[in-house]
C-alpha cells in the first residue's frame, strides 16, 4: 500500500528505472537486514537517499524459470565469505552493489556485495523494453560477515 503513493509521484516525474527493483525489492531486504542485525544500516540509508542503487542478484543462466535453482556457492574463508558463481540479467544493470544469493552451509543466503569488488565482473547491457541488465560473474569474491544478510528459506524464494 505504502508503494502506490511512491509510484504516482515516480510516474508524475517520468523518473527512470531501476525504482521498483530498488524500492519493491532490495530496500526491503536490507531493512530487513538492518532490523535483524544491523549490518546494513548504512547500505539502507545510501539507498533511501539515493546515493546509492543497490540490485538483487538471483537469477543465474541454467536456471531458467526454476526460482529455487541457485547454483552459485558461498563458502566460509576465516572471518570473511568467499563467492564464485554467475548471476544473470540482474535489474539495475548501473547499480552500486548487488544483493547475491548463493548456496551456502546454512542453505540460501544473501550477500552484500560492492560493484568495485575484486573478483566481480559485471556486464552490462541493453533489454529489448531498454532497461538497462547485467550479467555477473563472481569468481573469489571476499566479503565480510557483515556482509552476509540472512539466510533465506524456500518459502521465501517461492514467493520472490
Amino acid at each position: 500500500g505504502e508503494l502506490v503513493a511512491v509510484a504516482e509521484a515516480i510516474g508524475a516525474g517520468n523518473l527512470p528505472e531501476p525504482v521498483m527493483a530498488v524500492a519493491g525489492v532490495a530496500a526491503p531486504l536490507l531493512a530487513r537486514a538492518a532490523a535483524d542485525h544491523g549490518g546494513t544500516a548504512g547500505w539502507l540509508a545510501d539507498v533511501v537517499s539515493g546515493e546509492r542503487i543497490a540490485a538483487l542478484a538471483h537469477a543465474e543462466p541454467e536456471a531458467g524459470y526454476d526460482r529455487s535453482f541457485v547454483a552459485t556457492k558461498a563458502a566460509r574463508e576465516g572471518a570473511r565469505w568467499r563467492l564464485d558463481g554467475l548471476k544473470s540479467a540482474v535489474e539495475a544493470g548501473g547499480a552500486a552493489g548487488f544483493i547475491v544469493t548463493a548456496s551456502g552451509p546454512d542453505g540460501l543466503t544473501a550477500f552484500l556485495v560492492d560493484r568495485d569488488a575484486p573478483g566481480l565482473s559485471v556486464t552490462p547491457f541493453r533489454s529489448v523494453d531498454g532497461r538497462t541488465l547485467a550479467d555477473l560473474r563472481l569468481e573469489g569474491v571476499r566479503v565480510s560477515e557483515a556482509a552476509r544478510l540472512q539466510t533465506i528459506g524456500e518459502a521465501e524464494v517461492d514467493e520472490a
